[in-house]
């Protein structure tokens, strides 16, 4: 999942300290690519629990007054908040000094929660040890949530408080911007927040009702291009770095443009060095889908290596660059289909490794290509007449791990299949049935023969020049790193 927090810093501030405490990173600006203009600076994403928090300093409504119009740089501002919304805002974060309070920016606060955003955008005002003053002053509009934040002595514990607040009260996102189960429905407060904090909740589309029609889960519909209008991860994938080529052609080799069952295969990680059973784990769950019942087509299968910001906190030096886990990739699954004629169905998806806000967690990734596909092949108008499924690919050992797999599973059109792995617990794999979209694949009849191997195992042996990785990777991966001259030390 991922949040964006809109920050207006009234103190003139250009490098919010606050920001810079919140995530423990310093700013750079970023553009929005598919923007031509950005006036907003972009942080880098940071990491809590399951979620990225993206924040956006706005300090450039300090400067420019919204309620002025037909001015060029205002009508700027106006557009490129306009594509703010389209994306997502799933909270706003004032941040008020009785000292120096800008006006402006207060004032532009104002205009984007009641008017702009419709009041429909969760926002909290933080002042610094002058709640009551504050309130009477200047935000009496929004006494019901202003949240008091002392940074003078206890910095540490109003950060955390701060975080708090933040994660209870910004909006959940969906597949579509600020829309989903957080829309008419009361927000939680627990008793502590409610001290000092009372948020109005909701969302913010001109056109939410209209977009957040309930369909019943996993029914196809006529009108796909409201559907998947909108990405959980803007701009994540595109046609320089997803092929979607190789799907249109396996499509009509299977003759499926109206069959209910079509499905693209997916799995995430680092991938540091890819090995054999990241590709036979895909062939397994393709083997498995296409023998059991309903029978699926699976038409293709997605590697996607991940973004060198988690393999290097992770790895550190061992991190092979994202670009050439990429290519690593594309070499073993040719030498895959070399021997064992295997068809085309395999490719190698380049996005998460080129995202240019970083990290994106296996979640929101999956989410967002279950997103590009559909919106660029289903609909009346398109080759596919009904939803394309995408299908999460992981280990076992994962699965027990990480929750955030059941989670996903519960999304419109996603499964998730779990590859067993040995001297991993099934205790708790087994008690989930298809019908929960996780489907087990327990490779009962090969349990005996399978070789566990792990891209730690390869590293190892890599730095130890006696010991051949073929038997883990592929010809191709060990001479292209032995090209690069690569050590994992």
């Amino acid at each position: 999942m991922y949040r964006r927090i809109f920050v207006i810093d009234s103190t003139d501030d250009v490098k919010s300290s606050v920001i810079q405490e919140l995530s423990h990173l310093d700013f750079h600006e970023q553009r929005l690519t598919k923007h031509t203009r950005n006036d907003f600076i972009e942080f880098d994403p940071c990491i809590r629990g399951d979620c990225a928090y993206f924040f956006t300093n706005a300090t450039i409504l300090n400067q420019v007054d919204l309620h002025t119009n037909g001015k060029s740089q205002q009508s700027l501002i106006k557009d490129q908040l306009e594509n703010y919304l389209t994306d997502g805002i799933h909270l706003i974060l004032f941040i008020a000094n009785n000292d120096n309070l800008n006006t402006t920016a207060y004032t532009n606060f104002s205009f984007m929660v009641s008017t702009f955003c419709d009041g429909k955008v969760p926002a909290i005002c933080v002042t610094n040890g002058y709640e009551n003053k504050m309130k009477s002053k200047y935000l009496r509009n929004y006494s019901e949530f202003v949240l008091d934040v002392n940074y003078g002595r206890e910095r540490s514990k109003a950060i955390k408080d701060l975080w708090k607040a933040i994660e209870s009260n910004s909006l959940k996102p969906s597949t579509e911007p600020n829309c989903a189960n957080q829309l008419n429905k009361k927000h939680n407060i627990n008793t502590e927040e409610k001290s000092t904090l009372k948020i109005a909740n909701g969302s913010c589309s001109r056109s939410i009702d209209s977009m957040c029609q309930n369909k019943e889960k996993d029914k196809p519909c006529d009108n796909f291009a409201n559907e998947w209008k909108y990405s959980v991860v803007p701009g994540l994938f595109n046609e320089a770095n997803t092929d979607l080529a190789n799907l249109m052609r396996r499509c009509e080799e299977y003759k499926s443009c109206d069959y209910l069952y079509n499905c693209v295969l997916l799995t995430t990680g680092s991938l540091n060095p890819v090995h054999r059973s990241h590709i036979k784990n895909l062939e397994l769950v393709k083997k498995h889908l296409e023998r059991n019942s309903p029978r699926w087509n699976v038409l293709v299968g997605y590697l996607s290596p991940t973004h060198d910001l988690y393999v290097r906190g992770k790895l550190g030096k061992a991190t092979i660059p994202g670009c050439d886990r990429c290519d690593l990739c594309e070499l073993a699954i040719r030498e895959h289909e070399r021997e064992t004629t295997a068809s085309h169905w395999l490719s190698v998806s380049r996005a998460e490794s080129e995202y240019h806000h970083g990290f994106v967690d296996f979640g929101p990734t999956t989410e967002a290509l279950r997103q590009y596909i559909n919106s660029a092949l289903v609909g009346s108008d398109r080759l596919f007449r009904n939803p394309i499924y995408v299908v999460y690919v992981c280990g076992l050992d994962h699965f027990n791990k990480c929750p955030d797999v059941r989670r996903l599973a519960r999304e419109k059109y996603i499964k998730c299949a779990v590859i067993y792995r040995k001297q991993c617990d099934e205790r708790h794999i087994s008690t989930f049935d298809e019908s929960s979209n996780i489907i087990y694949v327990p490779l009962e009849g090969e349990r005996k023969d399978l070789i566990d191997i792990s891209s730690t195992e390869i590293r190892r042996c890599w730095e130890n020049s006696s010991y051949d990785i073929t038997q883990f990777t592929y010809a191709s991966v060990a001479d292209r790193l032995k090209s690069m001259n690569f050590h994992f030390r």
